[in-house]
């Protein structure tokens, strides 16, 4: 279940980069570049990894010339790859990074031009399915797997917001606690607003979903979905 995986943590600043909402432009490109500086290894690194690019225009350059989903990708498997490893790889070569890749296609109905958040999504499960396979003793330790029930309800709602994978995670909650067709009944009955939702579960039932919430918006960083609407 989603709710016993493991408590791990996106690096922080690829998380507050596919975070943002961003569309491939100069100004965009302006906001990845200022997160990438703030970190100074990950800015060393990118000097090394990137230097073919980086020489056709510093950062400015390299994301113009492999766009931000190209260079997303990059990062995300040189990050993969210190997960698996301990280490970040000389050269990225691009591997792993295509389960997340198809994790974000296949959520694609649910997103906008510039919005990585079920990338971000994807990212996370490949970290703790990683986490998992090394981490034997990890108790219930399985292999991390999406049910199909999720994509046909989730098709069903028809709606593109600013938080995908949020939706993705409380309905996938709520498959786990209600199953398919209740799920499907609650989040109707209460046309989305997770405090009427939250409402009409039972102790058990509402700890098991906020236990859930709580472990994803620790694992990207992400807090203010206490505050906010996210369904």
């Amino acid at each position: 279940m989603i709710s016993d995986l493991p408590s791990i943590q996106v690096p922080d600043e690829f998380s507050r980069l596919c975070r943002l909402d961003l569309n491939n432009t100069r100004i965009s490109y302006g906001e990845i570049t200022d997160i990438l500086q703030e970190d100074s290894f990950l800015k060393l690194y990118i000097q090394t990894a990137f230097t073919n690019y980086l020489q056709k225009g510093g950062m400015l350059g390299m994301l113009t010339a492999l766009g931000w989903q190209g260079f997303r990708n990059r990062l995300a498997e040189a990050y993969i790859y210190k997960a698996r490893h301990g280490s970040f790889p000389d050269e990225i070569i691009m591997d792993e990074v295509h389960d997340v890749l198809d994790i974000e296609k296949r959520f694609e109905f649910l997103t906008n031009d510039g919005n990585s958040r079920t990338f971000l999504f994807g990212f996370y499960l490949k970290l703790c399915d990683i986490f998992i396979e090394k981490e034997e003793s990890f108790v219930g330790a399985e292999f991390i797997t999406i049910p199909p029930e999720l994509d046909e309800l989730l098709i069903q709602g028809k709606s593109k917001g600013a938080s995908p994978d949020w939706l993705i995670i409380v309905t996938w909650l709520l498959i786990e606690i209600l199953g398919q067709s209740g799920a499907f009944d609650l989040i109707s009955a209460a046309k989305g607003k997770f405090s009427k939702i939250a409402s009409q579960l039972n102790e058990e039932q509402y700890d098991h979903l906020m236990s859930g919430i709580l472990k994803y918006g620790y694992g990207i960083s992400d807090f203010d979905f206490l505050t906010s609407t996210k369904v």
